[in-house]
């Protein structure tokens, strides 16, 4: 029974009834001393060494003390009483754990599984006991039996599971103080007959579209693009590789009358190809078998021109001789032959040396040489 406070000559011995130590508390708790013999005159608690409230003077030595009015954790309480003489009378204190928030659950791990089993552990923030709920949905709809033990370090062991599957589950902890805390949704699957571990499907998150994860392109091969819906889409055509244009070959000049002509020869290691000329004989004479005799050289540019534009030499100078008449021979094509013919230095640049003198010269290698001569012949 509590004591009563009144004024005795001797200050009796003071003991805390309530909170016990080592007591976890939460909410409203009552603090509570008693003495051993009456003559108190005033009664003080204190928290932490600080006072709670204000001195009991009359009545029971009790109060309810709001433990959400400090933090949780560890703390110590203590009375002190005081007689009529002024004399103390203190309390041992009294260590008590404050916990007016859930037992905070982490660590969540999942261990020794097997085809049929599974431990499942976790850790508390404060002392609190331990139980698991699962299920192949998060419906769970399965419980383990609860371990009223108050502990921080959790472990729970699942069996009866069914081999290959995956299974949800969530654990449960409530602390002294009557709060429970939950965990969220955990997944793990159990192991098939031979001890492989198939790998669990995730929950959805409801309203969340997941990301598709891009395939991974081949090296070396060109991955084929998805359609859009209702769009056509145009065919790929290939760039034709051109084809290259070759010109035309001109025909070489030379007249169509087949067989080689009389006269003609070809100048060797001579490039360009040598141009023709045409030489028409004097007005009045017919025969051609004397090629010394002194010819009218009809200018060579126009003959060449003649030739390029393929027709003959012989008719196209004919045209180009005024007065000549229709019954003379052919003109005759001559060409040097000679082994040693007749050269100069005189650079092409500079105009015919042989015109002058009555005869007609051919540009080779830069250097004017005698095609035909006055009294020499060709090349002479």
């Amino acid at each position: 029974m509590s004591p009563t406070v009144s004024a005795l000559a001797m200050a009796p011995v003071l003991s805390l009834v309530a909170p016990g130590n080592g007591a976890s508390v939460s909410g409203s708790v009552t603090f509570a001393a008693s003495a051993d013999a009456p003559g108190l005159v005033s009664l003080q608690f204190k928290v932490d060494g600080n006072d709670y409230g204000s001195p009991i003077t009359a009545g029971s030595c009790r109060t309810t003390f709001d433990s959400s009015s400090i933090a949780d954790g560890t703390h110590t309480v203590q009375a002190i009483a005081q007689d009529q003489f002024g004399a103390m009378a203190v309390s041992s204190p009294a260590t008590i754990y404050v916990s007016n928030s859930s037992p905070a659950v982490g660590g969540i791990s999942v261990y020794n599984i097997t085809s049929v089993s599974a431990t499942i552990g976790w850790i508390t923030a404060t002392a609190a006991d331990s139980q698991v709920e699962y299920g192949t949905s998060t419906s769970y709809g399965s419980l383990t039996g609860r371990d009223w033990t108050p502990v921080i370090t959790h472990a729970q062991t699942i069996i009866a599971l069914t081999p290959s599957t995956t299974y949800h589950f969530r654990v449960y902890s409530m602390g002294q103080n009557g709060i429970v805390s939950q965990s969220g949704d955990f997944i793990f699957a159990t192991t098939a007959p031979n001890g492989v571990v198939p790998t669990p499907t995730p929950t959805p998150t409801p309203g969340v579209t997941p990301t598709p994860t891009p395939p991974v392109p081949t090296p070396g091969v060109t991955p084929t693009p998805t359609p859009t819906p209702g769009i056509t889409p145009k065919p790929i055509v290939p760039t034709p590789t051109p084809t290259p244009i070759f010109p035309t070959p001109t025909p070489t000049p030379g007249g169509g009358g087949g067989g080689t002509r009389r006269g003609t020869t070809t100048l060797p290691n001579v490039r360009p190809a040598v141009p023709q000329v045409a030489v028409t004989p004097e007005p009045g004479v017919t025969s051609t078998t004397d090629r010394r005799q002194q010819p009218r050289v009809t200018d060579s540019s126009s003959a060449s021109a003649a030739v390029a534009r393929g027709g003959t030499s012989s008719t196209k100078a004919a045209s180009a001789t005024t007065g000549a008449p229709k019954t003379a021979a052919p003109p005759i094509v001559y060409y040097p032959t000679s082994s040693t013919p007749k050269t100069t230095d005189v650079p092409c640049s500079e105009p015919d040396p042989f015109k002058a003198k009555g005869g007609v010269g051919m540009c080779v290698n830069g250097k004017w040489m005698a095609l035909w001569q006055p009294g020499g012949g060709k090349g002479k």
